[in-house]
């Protein structure tokens, strides 16, 4: 039986450094001092691990930073899943508001209409006041249109 030797896949950097959790620059530098030049391909975001080699020794190397970003990952995702029950919980409790028939209102007894009478001052300090000359207004006054001259 032979055996079939896998192929390694070439790894895009920027995939590796959002899985590893360090910047393309880092994996870059690293990979250079370990004498791992040949194991990039392209530049830019078209860069790429084509050696199995260098890539497990990125794995190796930054396993404490891997091993952060998946606790970090967890810490989100356990926060989103309490902020949409959060979220949910008040719509919950409005619900069950809207299905609480409301209580009546206890009635309210009608006074009896208060007689206000103005008074006597006011009535006569409106009457004694003078009314203002009506204001005079010109009529508009027309002008010409400017000549240009060519």
């Amino acid at each position: 039986m032979a055996t079939a030797e896998r192929k390694f896949k070439k790894v895009r950097l920027h995939k590796v450094a959002k899985e590893l959790n360090v910047t393309v620059d880092t994996i870059v530098d690293h990979l250079e001092a370990q004498g791992y030049v040949r194991a990039l391909s392209g530049k830019g975001l078209n860069a790429a691990i084509t050696d199995e080699e260098a890539y497990q020794d990125l794995l190796d190397f930054y396993k404490a930073d891997k091993q952060t970003a998946s606790r970090v990952q967890e810490l989100r995702a356990a926060r989103r899943a309490e902020l949409e029950q959060v979220r949910a919980a008040p719509t919950a409790d409005v619900a069950l508001e809207e299905e609480e028939e409301p209580e009546a209102a206890p009635p309210v007894e009608a006074e009896a209409p208060v007689e206000v009478e103005a008074p006597e001052a006011v009535a006569e300090e409106v009457a004694e006041a003078e009314v203002e000359a009506p204001v005079e207004v010109e009529a508009p006054v027309e002008v010409e249109a400017p000549v240009e001259v060519e």
